[in-house]
């Protein structure tokens, strides 16, 4: 119900992503709208969960036994990026996320 940095998910949901300034990254970056509980959430590359303040990352794959780090983030956000959400938005369509937690 509470969001705690570095521990905490947001709720599983549908969620529509809009690009919004982010003064942390210091450009536009989708963010993830009407998150109950939470603000500022954004999709962006992490590979752990302690570098996430509450947002949401990609990336290809997880070769490790650690459950709670992913590969390649970086290339995988760019990728979605460009093969997806700039296209949709370009295209004047609405983009949406859904959050699985397991």
């Amino acid at each position: 119900k509470h969001k705690i940095p570095g521990k905490t998910c947001i709720p599983a949901g549908k969620y529509e992503i809009k690009m919004t300034w982010s003064p942390r990254f210091n450009k536009m970056m989708p963010e993830i709208m009407d998150v109950p509980g939470y603000t500022g959430v954004r999709l962006h590359p992490a590979n752990r969960a302690e570098e996430l303040e509450g947002c949401v990352s990609v990336g290809y794959g997880n070769a490790t036994a650690d459950d709670d780090y992913i590969e390649n983030s970086r290339r995988c956000f760019e990728d979605l990026m460009s093969k997806y959400i700039t296209p949709a938005f370009a295209a004047n369509d609405r983009v949406f996320i859904e959050i699985i937690n397991p």
